[in-house]
């Protein structure tokens, strides 16, 4: 599923096996879980992860944050 985020908005993904594309408006995304897979397009404030083996594809990021096991 594909979403376009409000601008400025705290979006969260969780999960186990999620597969997500989110258009980023200046946005803090936060991703966990177990094998998430989320293509992150446009521009994004933040983006935070944790968890394992999540793969996370972004455009543009102004800071990432990382924790957990075997994210890409």
């Amino acid at each position: 599923p594909s979403a376009t985020a409000p601008a400025g908005e705290a979006i969260t993904v969780s999960g186990i096996n999620e597969n997500r594309t989110i258009a980023c408006n200046d946005n803090e995304i936060t991703i966990s879980g177990i094998s998430n897979t989320v293509t992150l397009t446009g521009h994004c404030a933040t983006v935070i992860v944790s968890g394992l083996q999540n793969v996370i594809t972004v455009d543009n990021v102004d800071t990432i944050e990382a924790s957990g096991l075997n994210n890409k």
